[in-house]
């Protein structure tokens, strides 16, 4: 089940932290309930290695929904939709590639219906529509390469999603699509015995966070690259 946050329930007008605007909680929310299916194919090659497949299937009962209000300043507030499902495979793949790299790969393809119900179809604009926040497409690798004599390994993660429904569009607004974008990251970890000396540097790739509105920009912004080191000491 998933359960509404405080923040969705609460019935007052507060500034979300993400993106600043107007939001008003919902206390007529009720609690999501989700089942689900599946069926899983695995095949382990070696003790590392492994090629899966998987078939699942998702029925939601009451989703709940971040919805924009056509107000002056598109006040963001949730709502409950009657039912949605969403049906899709994903494959997954695991690889000693040498005796220092290894690969990880997975992908994973989502059909996403919703059902409004007769009282939100009244209100929202769009009536056939995927779950918000559900994309399409989602793409992961990792490759990692060890050098265990010298306390040493990489990892290098690529992440990718499709676009999304973000914010669901009420009395004639269009939905809010939040862009398809990927991320890069780095890991790397030097080990002095029971010391660790680790570098890690995220979204090199500084891809736009872009959403769009009936096909215009609603809002356009950057978080940058970080870079952060850390040590660490076990004393067991």
């Amino acid at each position: 089940m998933n359960r509404p946050e405080f923040r969705e329930l609460a019935p007052f007008e507060f500034t979300d932290v993400v993106g600043g605007r107007a939001t008003v909680g919902n206390p007529d929310l009720r609690r999501a309930l989700i089942s689900n299916y599946d069926v899983r194919w695995e095949w382990f090659p070696t003790s590392s290695e492994v090629i899966a497949a998987s078939f699942f299937y998702k029925d939601f009962q009451d989703p709940i929904e971040r919805t924009v209000q056509a107000t002056s300043q598109l006040r963001t507030s949730f709502a409950n939709a009657e039912g949605a499902t969403n049906v899709g495979l994903e494959i997954e793949a695991r690889k000693q590639v040498t005796p220092n790299v290894f690969v990880s790969t997975n992908y994973t393809y989502v059909d996403s219906d919703i059902e409004i119900g007769r009282a939100l179809g009244e209100v929202q604009t769009s009536t056939s529509r995927p779950l918000a926040g559900q994309s399409g497409n989602v793409f992961n690798v990792m490759a990692e390469f060890q050098l265990p004599r010298y306390g040493f390994s990489t990892r290098v993660l690529y992440n990718f999603f499709d676009d999304r429904i973000i914010d669901v569009g009420s009395l004639g607004l269009p939905d809010i699509l939040e862009e398809g974008r990927g991320s890069l990251d780095v890991v790397a970890i030097k080990r002095f015995g029971p010391a660790q000396l680790r570098f890690i540097f995220d979204n090199l790739t500084n891809a736009d966070y872009l959403f769009t509105q009936g096909g215009e920009v609603q809002r356009l912004y950057r978080l940058g690259p970080t870079f952060a080191v850390s040590f660490s000491y076990s004393v067991f």
